[in-house]
């Protein structure tokens, strides 16, 4: 008889952060190039919280992809520059602060059929992106932007999340499921930003990311409320931490 194992040390859990701990802590660890992935159901806070986030970046661009995005015009009022091509020309700069640029790609659209019409222009982003590096991309709506009934942009997101990072690119990608963005693109991140999950499967992925037992990270996700988040790290030297997102304008 083969001898038993013996049974496993368990970690207390990860500690919980009030907001500005976490995010003053978010503030020293991350670094250009690193891929951060933020998933949730709708409402959950990843919108808002991946918009605090990137303000830690200097060059950013953020992906619109809707015709109307409330959400997406809190970065308009932060002093996004919107612009409907890429790259940004230099009257896009005129009003970028010093030593910083910040855009949101973000075509009009008046019609359905525009949004697939558009899609060359976040492909020729992307593209060059890659290629220049130094910039930190928000696809804010990984579904849309990857899946073959909306952009049909994944191989071009997995490129640059499993190539981007030696060029000081940074993919910041949401997902309500980061089952529908391709395994490429979310299993190449540094960080996982995780709200409370419904579906087993998707928990037990997201947990297996992650530097902890997945085991345990399951049952974290899993006790997770309101705008409640795990911090998991993806790599080592990074502690893992639960916060909550501050959804205040000026937080």
């Amino acid at each position: 008889m083969a001898p038993r194992r013996p049974p496993q040390p368990q970690s207390e859990g990860p500690p919980t952060l009030p907001w500005a701990d976490w995010y003053a802590r978010e503030a020293g660890t991350i670094k250009q190039g690193d891929h951060i992935l933020f998933v949730g159901p709708t409402q959950s806070g990843k919108t808002v919280l991946c918009r605090k986030v990137v303000r830690l970046r200097d060059y950013a661009v953020v992906f619109g992809t809707k015709p109307v995005d409330p959400s997406l015009d809190a970065y308009v009022n932060e002093g996004y520059a919107r612009i409907d091509h890429w790259p940004p020309v230099k009257k896009d700069y005129k009003d970028q602060p010093e030593g910083q640029a910040r855009f949101i790609l973000w075509p009009k659209m008046r019609e359905r059929a525009d949004l697939r019409r558009c899609r060359d222009v976040y492909a020729k982003a992307l593209e060059q992106i890659f290629i220049e590096g130094r910039w930190a991309v928000v696809a804010d709506e990984g579904l849309w932007i990857a899946s073959r009934k909306g952009l049909n942009l994944e191989t071009e997101l997995g490129d640059v999340a499993y190539g981007g990072a030696s060029n000081k690119v940074s993919l910041y990608l949401l997902a309500q499921r980061q089952a529908n963005v391709g395994p490429v693109a979310w299993t190449s991140v540094s960080q996982a930003l995780v709200f409370h999950m419904g579906r087993t499967d998707d928990v037990r992925d997201l947990a297996s990311l992650g530097t902890y037992p997945p085991a345990e990270a399951v049952k974290v996700i899993q006790r997770l409320r309101g705008h409640q988040f795990l911090d998991l790290p993806c790599r080592g030297g990074v502690e893992w931490a639960v916060s909550e997102v501050d959804l205040s304008a000026t937080g």
